[in-house]
């Protein structure tokens, strides 16, 4: 499991997995050689002040179940990367990061393909 290993990024991003309808996730992005665990972080407000939950597992989406990586690299000054990976035919997750995260991702997902690994 990813989580035993230390990863090869670990990047803040807004994510979501399209199609559930849920609000975008503020969370952490981790990068292992084989797999991309995102985690979300959670918020409670009590008596106006907003605390910190702690973190969730997350999800773990091994690169032998990515179909596909995409991404657009949007803005002038700010630059943000929109990607989307997709593990089946009607699972898209969105990914919104620095494009330098996207290029790290990209390339750990093509290494790991060259590997020729299942």
């Amino acid at each position: 499991m990813s989580t035993d290993r230390s990863a090869l990024l670990i990047a803040r991003v807004l994510f979501k997995k399209l199609g559930e309808g849920l609000d975008i996730s503020d969370g952490t992005l981790e990068l292992y050689e084989d797999s991309v665990l995102l985690k979300p972080r959670w918020y409670t407000q009590s008596r106006g002040r907003i605390r910190r939950e702690p973190e969730t597992s997350g999800e773990d989406i091994s690169f032998s179940e990515i179909i596909q990586i995409t991404a657009m690299v949007k803005g002038l000054l700010l630059k943000t990367a929109e990607i989307r990976i997709q593990t089946e035919p009607d699972v898209i997750w969105e990914i919104r990061a620095n494009p330098k995260v996207y290029s790290r991702l990209l390339a750990e997902f093509q290494a790991w393909k060259a590997k020729g690994s299942p």
